[in-house]
């Protein structure tokens, strides 16, 4: 929120309310005590933002604006945020939020919050058991585009992530007596679908593309680095073994920061991509490559010097390069993957991989490439001599189906039951 002169008439600007953002008059004149007066409205403002109150704040400061209009019917009478109103106030708090991020927080409040009955209830009336009716609601409802399918249980986890910050928000600040989202488990996701190349395919790939192309798969492939950290690599990024990841290339809100802050990391470079990246730089220098604005600073513009559209590469290039490597079509996303694979697989140590992908921990590396990871020699050969040693060493079992016969046993008598 900010005061601002209109006309010279102060106004506050910026207001979150359900989702938008209103500019409500003061009806004061613009002069340093009536500035001074309006900052003071726009603390108040704040802190009831901050205390889950700012509806109930401006339905009692503001009660014949048109811009509130109805407000008073909305907010109940004890002054309690519902889990609606308090959902959209939290998010417009969230000030430091990527656009991609915040695109996604609305999204999922937006489409799975507000519109259901739990929106309208205070959240001093939210129980357990409340909560759990809802994921369970959530999880049959059925996709707009397609009614024959369900939400998948990665789309309800995300929104139990989302109630889980709101809901701790809250109790931490004193708002609800206890956190209703506590005990509220997880769903169950299936493991993403892992399908790297081989060191063959992957060869084949970077053999098959041409210009700009071989450059930038060779990097996804080599690096393990996403497609938008690619198309929003400059070559100020690039020194001599390293690749500085800073931004990232979202389709809906162009440059921004990397996913998230363990995604800002510095990536070695194999010298079989280093010398390919050598080569894309001179034939930009030279404009032998068609796509060359080096001016502009991006590693792999399109002919125009923008950023390349990431559709065009999925849908038209990639598919080609894979017809043309002969390899069977996979999804771009496992050149990444494919990275991880073949570091493993060639005795690089799972916390590098980790480090060079963006993880922070190792917990997904091993839920992910378990399969590559190595075998380390005499494994469980210890454990086995040990069982077999103490087998040998302890008294046999007299009696009973698993007691090893001390004499070989007698021929059956033909006849005999």
């Amino acid at each position: 929120m900010y005061v601002k002169a209109n006309h010279n008439s102060l106004v506050i600007a910026y207001i979150p309310l359900r989702g938008k953002f209103i500019t409500q008059p003061l009806h004061l004149r613009d002069s340093r005590p009536n500035r001074t007066e309006a900052n003071r409205i726009k603390r108040e403002l704040e802190h009831a933002l901050h205390t889950g109150s700012l509806e109930a704040v401006l339905a009692k400061r503001f009660p014949n604006s048109k811009r509130l209009r109805g407000l008073t019917i909305a907010i109940p009478r004890d002054g309690h945020p519902t889990l609606g109103q308090y959902a959209l106030e939290w998010l417009a708090e969230k000030t430091q939020l990527t656009p991609a991020t915040r695109y996604d927080y609305e999204s999922l409040i937006n489409t799975h919050i507000i519109p259901h009955p739990i929106s309208v209830l205070p959240l001093l009336q939210i129980d357990e058991a409340t909560m759990t009716a809802f994921v369970n609601q959530t999880t049959t409802k059925t996709l707009p585009k397609d009614p024959e399918r369900t939400i998948s249980h990665r789309r309800v986890n995300m929104v139990i992530a989302r109630l889980r910050t709101i809901f701790a928000t809250a109790y931490r600040r004193g708002l609800i007596p206890a956190d209703p989202m506590r005990h509220v488990q997880n769903l169950r996701q299936r493991r993403p679908d892992v399908d790297p190349f081989d060191l063959a395919e992957t060869q084949r790939i970077v053999e098959a593309a041409q210009g700009w192309e071989k450059a930038f798969f060779a990097t996804l492939l080599y690096t393990g680095m996403r497609p938008g950290e690619a198309l929003a690599l400059r070559w100020d990024a690039i020194e001599s073994d390293l690749i500085a990841i800073r931004s990232n290339l979202n389709r809906r809100h162009g440059f921004g920061l990397p996913k998230t802050p363990g995604s800002e990391r510095d990536i070695e470079m194999v010298r079989p991509l280093h010398k390919i990246i050598v080569d894309h730089a001179r034939a930009q220098v030279a404009g032998t490559d068609p796509q060359s604005r080096p001016d502009l600073g991006l590693v792999f513009p399109n002919r125009s010097g923008l950023p390349i559209d990431i559709n065009n590469i999925r849908i038209r290039t990639w598919p080609r390069v894979l017809e043309a490597a002969k390899v069977r079509p996979r999804t771009l996303y496992q050149c990444r993957h494919t990275f991880a694979r073949l570091a493993i697989e060639n005795g690089d140590t799972p916390q590098h991989v980790a480090a060079q992908l963006g993880h922070t921990n190792l917990q997904m590396l091993f839920q992910v490439y378990s399969r590559w990871l190595s075998r380390p020699t005499g494994v469980l050969t210890g454990l086995e001599r040990a069982i077999s040693r103490n087998t040998q060493d302890s008294p046999k079992p007299a009696v009973g189906i698993m007691a090893e016969p001390t004499e070989p046993p007698l021929p059956e008598t033909p006849g005999e039951n």
